[in-house]
């Protein structure tokens, strides 16, 4: 993609993130609606301040500007610089603050909370929440002995909750996913604007301090390393996950990272109680070693195929309790229900941070049909390499200094518009290329 401040080499790319990181490398964004006299369009620019302006309008096919009409979207909203936290706020537009505020939140409109796209942030973000009782900074991971019991019946399973695992994190994590919501970060406008989700950011550990801080510091790696059976853990991914407003039918997990799903657990800190049909997940029990197992590309999946070996599964319904640790095998087939009168509406809560845990001498593997996002960051590994350094950074038995020193400086990419377009683009093309043979 080549730089340009002229319209005339605009770089037509989807995405509210892709935009934003397009503008920091002197791009101009046009993202074209409906045909007709008038372009839908966000155009995204730098500001004095050096941080980024995004003006959502309609602009006409001669390139001047126009007035927006755009229901359920904001006009224009000022978006900080990564070192500020001074909470300022700038609306472009001849409207008050205050209607452009109103503009800026963007939601179902079912009363669920809205975004505030005039708080979006951007880079590294600190919550600033005290670290829970008795857990100092800079100390080695928390450990959580379990019985071997447990982890046979895990291995047999695919699946277990283990009660209470990190109850100790649920203040400390609810304020820091509150903190996220109300200043939500770039990276997850695409996502949560969807509408599956009141909120949601996949490696929020890159960019929120309190995550980081709950992946260093808690018994999570311990616990993972136990049930994996392996002397290392990192993590590929994670994700923050608040208030589900959509049912996911039965699948295996594919925002894991790029790696075999063989090789990944992964995890779901619950910060509040949920119960079946009411935002906990479902699991096929064995479904992780069947014969017939999914393809690793594959998501969704029917219960039916392979034999109907999947139908014959038992199904778990766990009930959750805030600090409970469900764990499950990357290949485990699950579900998630959620009740359609969307019950986050009377202050009820269910959020949750999961993320995936990469065994020892697990290798890198591109995905390229489903999960893309999930190894968007700016690493730079081939197919076959070891997972590694910084963006895979360990977190048992010990964590690797200079892995943290990287993350403490704020020089890891969280997610590469460039990679994703080239990976979105040699996908289509694969496809294209295989209709063609």
């Amino acid at each position: 993609v080549a730089r340009s401040s002229t319209r005339s080499n605009a770089t037509l790319l989807p995405g509210l993130p892709m935009m934003a990181a397009l503008a920091s490398q002197g791009c101009t964004v046009v993202l074209p609606g409906r045909p007709g006299p008038l372009e839908r369009c966000i155009r995204v620019g730098p500001t004095r301040g050096g941080g980024y302006v995004l003006t959502l309008g309609a602009q006409s096919r001669t390139g001047a500007p126009g007035r927006a009409v755009l229901a359920g979207w904001v006009l224009a909203a000022g978006c900080l610089d990564q070192g500020s936290r001074s909470g300022r706020r700038r609306a472009l537009g001849s409207h008050s603050k205050a209607a452009a505020r109103r503009r800026a939140a963007v939601g179902p409109g079912d009363g669920t909370r809205s975004l505030n796209l005039l708080n979006v942030k951007f880079g590294i973000q600190d919550p600033e929440v005290p670290l829970p009782s008795g857990v100092e900074r800079g100390a080695p991971p928390a450990r959580l002995q379990l019985t071997e019991e447990q982890v046979e019946d895990f291995q047999r399973d695919g699946f277990i909750l283990i009660s209470g695992a990190v109850t100790d994190w649920v203040d400390f994590l609810r304020a820091v996913a509150d903190f996220q919501v109300e200043h939500p970060h770039v990276l997850a406008l695409s996502a949560s604007l969807r509408g599956s989700y009141e909120y949601i950011q996949i490696n929020t550990w890159m960019t929120n301090d309190g995550i980081r801080d709950f992946v260093y510091y808690s018994a999570l790696g311990h616990v993972l390393a136990q049930l994996g059976r392996t002397e290392e853990v990192r993590i590929s991914t994670d994700n923050l996950l608040i208030n589900p407003h959509k049912c996911f039918g039965w699948h295996q997990d594919n925002q894991t990272g790029p790696i075999d799903p063989g090789d990944a657990l992964r995890f779901w800190a619950a910060m509040d109680p949920c119960s079946p049909g009411f935002g906990a997940p479902e699991y096929l029990l064995g479904s992780h070693c069947q014969d017939a197992q999914v393809a690793r590309d594959v998501s969704f999946v029917d219960l039916n195929s392979k034999g109907g070996a999947f139908g014959q599964c038992e199904v778990s319904r766990p009930r959750v309790e805030p600090g409970d640790l469900l764990v499950w095998h990357a290949r485990t087939i699950h579900r998630l229900i959620v009740p359609a009168d969307r019950p986050w509406t009377s202050g009820a809560n269910r959020r949750v941070i999961s993320g995936t845990a990469v065994k020892a001498g697990a290798t890198y593997w591109r995905r390229m049909l489903s999960g893309v996002m999930g190894d968007a960051s700016g690493h730079d590994l081939q197919d076959g390499d070891v997972l590694g350094g910084p963006y895979f950074p360990r977190i048992f038995p010990t964590r690797v200094e200079e892995e943290e020193q990287v993350r403490a400086r704020g020089q890891l990419v969280a997610r590469s518009p460039l990679k994703v377009f080239e990976r979105k683009l040699q996908a289509q093309w694969e496809a294209l290329s295989a209709a063609w043979e």
